[in-house]
């Protein structure tokens, strides 16, 4: 299992943190994985808010490995 930490930040100064854990993300590729970030962002209410009122924004990832039980 896999978490994924999702950073927005916009040009006005706006930040949005999230994270969500991915259970197959080693077992996808680079266009998988892109898409399932997009999804992240897409459905995660904080993040639309900032991005639709703002005129730009930058969006960074990082991953780290969960240890299961």
């Amino acid at each position: 299992m896999t978490t994924i930490a999702v950073k927005i930040e916009t040009v006005s100064g706006a930040k949005v943190e999230f994270s969500r854990e991915v259970f197959i993300w080693d077992e996808l590729n680079q266009f998988e994985r892109d898409d399932i970030i997009s999804l992240l962002v897409n459905g995660n209410d904080d993040a639309q808010a900032v991005i639709s009122v703002s005129t730009g924004y930058t969006l960074s990832w990082s991953q780290g490995e969960n240890e299961g039980p």
